[in-house]
């Protein structure tokens, strides 16, 4: 391995974390940046450097000549994109002067665009069409073609008219009654390098995760080494499926880091694979999960005095405790404060707050001066 600093983007996602401390205990020297003043990153001993830099969505030019700078003044060799800034990075990584662990644009627009992606993969999804202000026989799902965390989704019970969106088309998705899986993979040239699965055990509302229990299943391992290999992708990469009692649907895909990346423990195999020939597997049958978004949406979803909630927050492992690395979770309410000071100060909701100014809504998101 020559590789020695290697360069983040999304601080302030727990994914992001992971992955630094992965490398670190790889003797990586880790550099992080992100759009927000305090992230968890910026508190890790795992993180030599953190700076503040421009929205990739809100200027995309800034951004570029921001990552360029800490390229060239941190001797930056690899940049890592964790979060939806990688569409952003994908765009630009031509211009970057370090190498980018990233496949074209072109590919990974396509898999982040939810009707192209049902395109890639219609023989493994529920029926797909664009909405276009038809009336459709319930129940189905529609969705934003560009959105995440499921939340514009909703699934339409009864027969009505669905207004669609000019600059952000809508599909509708047959609805599928079943159990949510997630995977997440790095892939290098079209290879798998590391794979995990897991349950969604407890999810905000009909998108992410907030609580899973890692497992093993054949059938998902093989879309998903066959689906890599077919694009020839490198980079980072989640699916989420519904396993119904009569077959699996693989319903959406992220470019990015998701959830899926705790149950590599922050293992230096992981750092490993972004670097060199290798195969890592997630840890099976463990429970992990986000605790402050475990108490945040417990509350707000009515789960909190839940038999089964209870029981999955003492058994499940806390995804940001680290006992070689306690100092984001110890400063995790100076990040938190950050954060809620801003949706007070913008008007906004938290989920707004943490994802707007990485968001991809289609190239009219993404112009270069």
């Amino acid at each position: 391995m020559s590789i020695r600093t290697i360069l983040l983007t999304g601080a302030r996602a727990p994914v992001t974390l992971d992955l630094a401390r992965s490398f670190y205990r790889l003797g990586c020297r880790v550099i992080c940046v992100d759009s927000l003043r305090r992230t968890i990153c910026s508190y890790s001993k795992c993180v030599d450097r953190y700076y503040l830099v421009c929205s990739p969505a809100q200027n995309l030019e800034g951004f570029l000549d921001d990552l360029e700078k800490v390229i060239s003044d941190e001797k930056v060799e690899l940049l890592i994109p964790t979060c939806e800034e990688a569409l952003y990075v994908a765009k630009i990584k031509d211009r970057l002067s370090c190498e980018v662990f990233s496949s074209s644009f072109e590919i990974v627009e396509s898999l982040h665009n939810k009707w192209t992606f049902y395109q890639m993969t219609e023989k493994w999804s529920p029926k797909t069409q664009l909405l276009k202000d038809k009336k459709l026989k319930p129940p189905y799902v529609v969705k934003q073609v560009y959105s995440r965390f499921a939340a514009y989704a909703e699934v339409i019970r009864e027969e009505r008219a669905i207004e669609d969106d000019q600059k952000n088309p809508k599909i509708a998705q047959a609805f599928v009654e079943g159990e949510s899986y997630c995977s997440y993979a790095v892939a290098l040239n079209g290879k798998v390098r590391a794979h995990s699965i897991y349950k969604v055990l407890h999810s905000i509302g009909m998108g992410a995760s907030m609580s899973s229990l890692s497992v093993d299943d054949l059938e998902i391992t093989r879309f998903v080494t066959e689906f890599v290999e077919k694009i020839n992708y490198t980079g980072q990469i989640s699916f989420d499926f519904i396993r119904s009692k009569e077959r699996l649907y693989v319903i959406e895909c992220n470019p990015r880091a998701t959830s899926g990346i705790h149950l590599f423990e922050c293992s230096p195999g992981l750092a490993k694979a972004f670097l060199e020939k290798s195969y890592l597997m997630g840890t099976i049958g463990k429970i992990y999960h986000e605790p402050i978004t475990m108490l945040l949406y417990g509350f707000k979803q009515k789960e909190i005095f839940k038999k089964r909630f209870l029981k999955n927050i003492l058994m499940g492992k806390n995804v940001l405790f680290q006992a070689f690395d306690f100092g984001p979770l110890f400063f995790l309410p100076l990040v938190l404060f950050e954060i809620f000071k801003l949706t007070l100060t913008r008007g906004k909701k938290l989920n707004e707050v943490l994802s707007e100014d990485l968001e991809y809504n289609g190239e009219d998101s993404c112009v270069l001066l």
